[in-house]
C-alpha cells in the first residue's frame, strides 16, 4: 500500500506539473489573456452578464477574446462598484524635473526626429532592434498593454516597459517589403537629408521622399500590445512647423475604440512649467474599417481621413504614408510632448504596428529669398535689383494654400509662392491635412519705389 500510495501521489505531482505547463504555455500564446475566475460572486452582484455577452459579440469579440472582453467587463463592473479608479494624475514620462517648478522640464530643442541619426553609426541597408526606452536618441520608447473596452481611444495607460517590438530602419534603394503588406507597396524614409533621395520612393508615393530611416513600433503578433513613442521640446520660430508621417498596418475585427489602430497625442506645457495639458486639437486617430454589428461602421479616425487598403495577408489594412502638418506658431516659448501610439486590440487577438517619420522645419514666410521665422513681429525687406517685384513663398507642408490680397494676379491663387509690384496688404490662408483650423499670415507689400515686404501679423486658429 505505501509503494501504491506513493506512485499515486507522484502522478498526481506530474499531472499538476503538466497542468501548470499548458496554462504557462497559454499564456506565452496571449500573454494578456488573465485568469478568468478571480472574481468573487459577491464582487459581482449586481453584475449583468447577459448584457455584458451582448456587448462582447457585438464587438466581434469569439474565443480567447470573448473571454478577455468578459474579464475587462467584470474588472472594471468592480471598479466602479468599488470605486477602485486611481486617483493618481497622469504624468508625462518623458519629463525630467530641474530646479525651480517640480513640474517645469529640462529638453532640448527637436532633434532626431527624422530618426536620421542612426546613420552616423550603422551603414545603409540596416536594421536596427531597440530595447531600451532610450535606445532611439531624442525619443523614449516604451510598451505596455491594452486594457478593455474603449482603451484603443482612452489608452489610459501606464506604457512604461521597455520596448519589445521596435526597430529603426533604413532599407536603402530597394525598399523595405513588409510581410503584411506585400512586395506591392515598398517603403522608404520620407523625412531626412535632403542629399539622399530615392525615385522609385517618389514613384510609389506621388511625392518626394528623402533620408533613409524611420521607426517600427509594435509588430504582427496579436498580444494586446501597446508602443508608445515620446518626444519633448521646446517650441522655437526654428522648430515651430511639425510634419509626420505614418503606415498603419492593422488587423481589423472590432468596433472604432477596441480595434487594433495608430494615435498621436500633443501635450502642452505652457512656458514649459506646470503641469502639461492634453490638447483636444491637434490629435490624431485611425483604425481600420470597423467589423459587423459596429456603430458607426466605417473607418474610425479624427484628424483627416485615412485611406486603408486590403494588405496581401488576409483580415489586415495598411494606408500608405500619411504626412501631415502641425503650425506650433501658438506655442512659441511653450514645451509640447508628442506621443505616437501603435495599439493591438485589448482581447489579445488582433495585432497593429506603425511606421513614422518626422522633420521639424522654421514656421518661415520667405520675401525674395530671405527666410522671416514665425514670431517675427515686422519684418522689412530690401528690394534691390529684384525688378520692382516682392516674391512671397508660404512654408512647404502648409497646403493647400489660398492668397488675398489687392494685385488680381495674385488674388484667388493656390501656389505656394506668388508674385506681386502691387503695394497693399496681402493674406495667405493654409489648412495642411488633420490641421486644427486655417492657419493664417498676413504680408504687407510696399513698392516705393522698389518693393518692402512687412509681415504685419500671424494668427492661427487656438488648438487648445
Amino acid at each position: 500500500m505505501r509503494k501504491v500510495t506513493i506512485i499515486t501521489k507522484l502522478s498526481l505531482f506530474c499531472l499538476l506539473f503538466l497542468a501548470t505547463t499548458i496554462k504557462v504555455n497559454a499564456q506565452s500564446v496571449h500573454p494578456a489573456v488573465p485568469d478568468f475566475y478571480t472574481f468573487s460572486s459577491d464582487s459581482l452582484k449586481g453584475f449583468d452578464e447577459e448584457s455584458a455577452k451582448q456587448a462582447a459579440f457585438g464587438a466581434n469579440a469569439f474565443g480567447d477574446e470573448f473571454k478577455v472582453f468578459m474579464y475587462f467587463a467584470k474588472r472594471d463592473f468592480i471598479k466602479v462598484k468599488y470605486n477602485l479608479f486611481s486617483k493618481t494624475p497622469v504624468q508625462i514620462p518623458a519629463s525630467t524635473q530641474k530646479g525651480g517648478s517640480p513640474n517645469q522640464i529640462a529638453v532640448a530643442n527637436c532633434n532626431n526626429e527624422d530618426f536620421e541619426i542612426a546613420g552616423s553609426t550603422s551603414a545603409v541597408p540596416s536594421t536596427l532592434n531597440v530595447t531600451t526606452t532610450t535606445g532611439v536618441p531624442g525619443w523614449t520608447v516604451t510598451s505596455g498593454s491594452n486594457s478593455g473596452g474603449t482603451s484603443s481611444c482612452t489608452l489610459p495607460g501606464p506604457y512604461t516597459n521597455p520596448p519589445n517590438a521596435c526597430q529603426v530602419i533604413a532599407p536603402g534603394s530597394a525598399g523595405l517589403t513588409d510581410a503584411v503588406i506585400g512586395a506591392g507597396y515598398k517603403i522608404w524614409s520620407v523625412f531626412g537629408n535632403t542629399t539622399t533621395t530615392y525615385p522609385a520612393a517618389t514613384t510609389a508615393n506621388g511625392f518626394t521622399c528623402y533620408g533613409d530611416w524611420f521607426i517600427k513600433i509594435n509588430n504582427q503578433t496579436a498580444g494586446s500590445s501597446v508602443h508608445k513613442l515620446t518626444k519633448t521640446f521646446a517650441v522655437t520660430p526654428n522648430n515651430a512647423l511639425f510634419q509626420f508621417a505614418f503606415i498603419a498596418v492593422i488587423q481589423g475585427a472590432h468596433c472604432c475604440c477596441d480595434n487594433a489602430g495608430f494615435a498621436l497625442k500633443v501635450y502642452k506645457q505652457t512656458g514649459c512649467s506646470g503641469v502639461p495639458t492634453l490638447t483636444t486639437c491637434p490629435s490624431f486617430t485611425a483604425s481600420p474599417p470597423a467589423g459587423v454589428g459596429c456603430s458607426p461602421t466605417g473607418t474610425c479616425g479624427a484628424g483627416g481621413a485615412t485611406t486603408y487598403l486590403n494588405a496581401s495577408l488576409g483580415g489586415w489594412y495598411y494606408n500608405k504614408w500619411k504626412v501631415s502638418t502641425m503650425d506650433l506658431s501658438s506655442y512659441i516659448g511653450d514645451c509640447i510632448t508628442i506621443e505616437v501610439y501603435a495599439i493591438d486590440c485589448p482581447y489579445s487577438g488582433h495585432a497593429g504596428y506603425v511606421y513614422f517619420d518626422a522633420q521639424c522645419n522654421p514656421m518661415a514666410i520667405i520675401g525674395n529669398g530671405t527666410s522671416f521665422p514665425a514670431g517675427t513681429p515686422q519684418i522689412t525687406l530690401p528690394t534691390c535689383g529684384t525688378g520692382n517685384t516682392a516674391t512671397i513663398t508660404a512654408p512647404p507642408g502648409m497646403g493647400p494654400y489660398v492668397w488675398s490680397g489687392p494685385d488680381p494676379l495674385v488674388n484667388g491663387s493656390t501656389a505656394q509662392t506668388v508674385t506681386t509690384s502691387v503695394t497693399g496688404n496681402y493674406t495667405i490662408t493654409m489648412t495642411p491635412p488633420g490641421s486644427c483650423g486655417p492657419s493664417v499670415k498676413q504680408v504687407s507689400v510696399v513698392i516705393s519705389p522698389a518693393p518692402n515686404l512687412a509681415v504685419s501679423s500671424q494668427t492661427q486658429v487656438s488648438c487648445t
